[in-house]
């Protein structure tokens, strides 16, 4: 990963005695977390379909899965006790994520937000798909798609398709349907439902989304919705207050197949700006391309947009220490020890001073750690024990991460009811050194956490009596 670019989209806090950066955070759709594997089960509650059509579903759905961490650096304060995740969980070499099925000879489709190629993913950098029997195949080529109307076309190494779904574009309301999919990971569930009707997408109305009453749960995503006769009329999405929304198999059907136009209605905004910016991203990549190369394009554009964006905030928000909205700042005194925000008060538009609340650790040696907590941030200002040698305390990130986490309890959850307490990320991934708009240089540590692919990136600022650090999750 790259530091100074993670800087420019995590390290959003301005402190005193810190600097103003150009970073921001931008609301987005959350993402779907993989699912628990199958457990072996080819499919189940069949719903009355025909023999020939249950055929056509053992032969023609598939699991979308990616492959398990395969490492994790986690130091923990007892060890994980496998035996409490279900032996079908913890045996599988794969997690479950959704669904797919077959189209063509050569071609599958699922959710666009199953295969998710708008985010980059250090542990899950692989997509494949697992048939009835097991085998699995990674994916290959997309040769159409469209992140708004959430659909993708692919075809997978090694595998072609004797029998394949076929769509229809007409429906009924009240038309009886099954939907189709690897239901919560455990395998290929069926269940009926009928049509509601129709409803327009979001933004504009632009196309419809098809209504149904046909149970899903979560992994169904990217199955078929299908007819009595075996067409495909949609292809499951999402439920919402129990009621099943699909995008209608017409409107797969218009959508070009030259290129995937990428699509997204963002906002822009800030932790320390009042100001925010609704903006609407979009980019177009050439079809067919390996579904990696899709993915790169995707997040080097965003990534490109995002620092745009980030850009025309700071250059709407009031002037930094210059001008007239500084008055309140530039004669401001802090008594905190603790170092404070500054911000834009979103009542008169003028910089002022945060008043964060703390919270202390104490630690040996008559040091103490003072932290608090802004917006999904960690801060932290540690006061050197007299026995911890200052260089240490103020340059070796490993050795301030774990003293953040042997003092301050953070844990994993392999169950619902038994946790872990972390002691140690061990040592980071990657060190480098972010300059700030001031001048000044911040140790700037990365650290991979395979358990939730997520990284975790630490901002050192040495300071006489001990650093002040911020602390970000990037997912």
């Amino acid at each position: 990963m790259n530091i100074t670019r993670h800087a420019r989209q995590f390290f959003c806090l301005a402190v005193l005695g810190m600097a103003l950066g150009r970073f921001g955070v931008f609301a987005s759709p959350a993402l779907d977390k993989p699912a628990p594997p199958q457990s072996g089960s080819p499919f189940r509650e069949s719903a009355g379909m025909s023999a020939e059509l249950l055929k056509l579903v053992e032969t023609s759905v598939f699991e979308v899965v990616v492959e398990k961490a395969q490492t994790d650096s986690t130091v923990y304060e007892r060890e994980l006790d496998w035996e409490m995740v279900p032996y079908a969980i913890r045996t599988d070499k794969y997690d479950s994520i959704g669904t797919a099925f077959a189209i063509s000879g050569t071609e599958l489709i699922t959710a666009f937000h199953v295969i998710n190629l708008s985010r980059e993913s250090m542990t899950y950098d692989r997509y494949f798909i697992r048939d009835s029997g097991g085998a699995v195949y990674e994916v290959d080529q997309i040769t159409a798609g469209s992140n708004e109307r959430d659909f993708l076309v692919f075809t997978v190494k090694g595998r072609t398709f004797a029998d394949y779904f076929e769509f229809d574009g007409h429906f009924e309301t009240g038309e009886p349907v099954f939907s189709i999919g690897n239901a919560l990971g455990e395998g290929i569930v069926i269940r009926n439902g009928l049509i509601l009707g129709t409803v327009p997408e979001d933004e504009a109305g632009r196309w419809n989304r098809l209504k149904s009453s046909a149970d899903v749960n979560p992994g169904n995503s990217g199955g078929p919705l299908v007819t009595r006769d075996g067409k495909v009329v949609a292809l499951v999405t999402h439920k919402l207050d129990n009621i099943l929304y699909s995008i209608p198999a017409s409107v797969i059907l218009e959508t070009g197949r030259n290129e995937l136009r990428y699509r997204l209605r963002t906002r822009a905004s800030h932790l320390i700006l009042a100001n925010t910016s609704n903006r609407v991203f979009e980019t177009a990549v050439s079809l067919p391309l390996h579904y990696r190369a899709v993915q790169k394009q995707i997040v080097r554009d965003a990534g490109e947009d995002y620092e745009r964006a980030m850009e025309a905030l700071f250059d709407a928000a009031p002037e930094y220490l210059r001008g007239p909205n500084n008055l309140y700042l530039l004669n401001a005194s802090v008594l905190s020890y603790f170092p404070q925000m500054e911000f834009v008060d979103n009542n008169n538009n003028n910089w002022v001073l945060s008043n964060l609340q703390t919270k202390s650790y104490t630690l040996p040696d008559d040091g103490r750690i003072d932290l608090a907590s802004v917006a999904g941030f960690n801060i932290y200002k540690i006061t050197r024990p007299r026995s911890v040698p200052l260089k240490q305390l103020d340059t070796d990130p490993r050795y301030i991460m774990d003293m953040i986490l042997q003092n301050i309890r953070t844990e994993r959850s392999l169950t619902r009811y038994d946790k872990y307490r972390i002691l140690s990320f061990a040592d980071p991934m990657e060190v480098g050194e972010y300059r700030d708009a001031l001048g000044r240089s911040w140790i700037a540590a990365a650290w991979l956490i395979e358990f939730d692919d997520t990284v975790r990136i630490l901002y050192i600022l040495p300071l006489p009596n001990g650093p002040v650090e911020t602390v970000g999750k990037a997912p």
